[in-house]
């Protein structure tokens, strides 16, 4: 009893904690105040207790509450391995470790406001940072603090993430850069006899480079690519062939691809089969991986196909092609399937996305520069059906 009021204790945290129940001291409140504080202390004892919601508006629950954004970041991406893959965990810690730690990371979690998120946000973006950059930021970190509310002891109750605004004025940089199919000469022709090259490793390059052109993998897609997804067999929908897309190398370790939809089996070109069959000449004998080294290892990573790509923009001829990353073989392969007007699912299934959104976003100014053609189109196809 304290000043007329009835209030209990109980120890939390290895500190005593006193809370006010009822402003009068009746015998009925006084075994009611009992009764819950033997609830309180069984589920303390059960670690099932939450402060914040047995108490919410409780004025010592922000002095119980030790644990900080670092203290809780390694549990939360040791729970994210769980959940997405190795390099995806990987490239989040990177980002927040650079961009939220330095001014989030000492504060107690029960302190950080919507206020402070979203003064974060505004900053991100007045530095520079586009749209979807910064809800690249912010994911991971909503996630952060739903995976905190999971925790009884911390007893957060809001996601400080949960209503914060994006900002609307910068929208994100083009990253999709096709080559042009006399850029695609070029390139390949550069490939040519080298005193650079070990072993067989120019047919192998080719081969390589051939494949990503046709069939839109990505660079990890195929270096973890094995003889036994290659299917020479020709079938209606496969006349020369497949290719069966089930791992990736990510982190220097096979893993699954990045999505469900990454799973995919892709359908061969004339040309890609070629260059399959052209490889079983260098490594099929090994029976293992499509890509192996010149001591017949098996690559851990792209980084060797990475400075052969590089070393091509160091021939003369390659002087005039203005530089872009391998992946944007990738690129050039949808490209050139939109723009000769493939029907876009089918594009986005063979690229590995889960539908066209991802395709849409990625190439809209190719969807764009279709758009007279296809009205033309939509026009011929409906005076057909004119009824006067």
């Amino acid at each position: 009893l304290k000043s007329g009021s009835v209030r209990i204790n109980f120890i939390y945290n290895k500190k005593r904690c006193r809370e006010t129940l009822y402003p009068e001291a009746t015998k009925k409140n006084i075994e009611r105040a009992a009764d819950r504080r033997q609830q309180i202390v069984e589920k303390i004892e059960n670690d099932v207790f939450n402060y914040r919601k047995e108490f919410p508006n409780s004025q010592q629950f922000a002095h119980l509450i030790e644990e900080t954004v670092n203290s809780l970041f390694d549990k939360f991406f040791e729970h994210r391995r769980r959940v997405i893959s190795d390099s995806t965990n990987y490239t989040q810690r990177r980002q927040l470790q650079k961009n939220f730690f330095p001014r989030f990371g000492n504060k107690k979690i029960n302190t950080i406001t919507v206020n402070d998120i979203q003064s974060w946000v505004d900053d991100l973006a007045s530095n520079g940072v586009n749209t979807v950059t910064v809800r690249s930021y912010l994911s991971p970190v909503k996630e952060f603090f739903k995976f905190v509310q999971g925790i009884p002891e911390v007893g957060l109750i809001y996601n400080p993430c949960q209503n914060v605004v994006l900002p609307k004025n910068k929208q994100a940089k083009e990253f999709v850069n096709p080559f042009e199919h006399h850029e695609i000469e070029t390139l390949f022709a550069a490939i040519g006899p080298s005193a650079d090259w070990k072993g067989r490793n120019q047919e192998q390059f080719e081969n390589f480079f051939i494949l990503a052109l046709n069939t839109g993998m990505r660079p990890g897609e195929q270096i973890a690519l094995e003889w036994s997804d290659v299917n020479f067999d020709k079938r209606d929908n496969f006349p020369h062939g497949s290719v069966m897309v089930t791992k990736t190398i990510s982190m220097r370790k096979i893993a699954p691809p990045k999505t469900v939809a990454g799973i995919r089996e892709i359908r061969l070109t004339k040309e890609a089969r070629a260059a399959l069959f052209s490889q079983r000449e260098i490594t099929g004998f090994q029976k293992t991986f499509v890509y192996l080294s010149p001591n017949n290892t098996h690559y851990t990573n792209i980084n060797s196909f990475s400075r052969t790509w590089l070393r091509l923009w160091s021939k003369a001829q390659c002087h005039d092609v203005p530089y872009r990353e391998m992946y944007q073989l990738r690129h050039t392969f949808a490209s050139r399937l939109i723009l000769g007007k493939q029907e876009p699912m089918w594009v986005a299934q063979q690229m590995g996305h889960a539908g066209v959104k991802t395709l849409y976003a990625n190439y809209a100014k190719l969807f764009k520069s279709l758009q007279v053609e296809l009205g033309a189109k939509a026009d011929s196809i409906l005076d057909q059906y004119a009824i006067r």
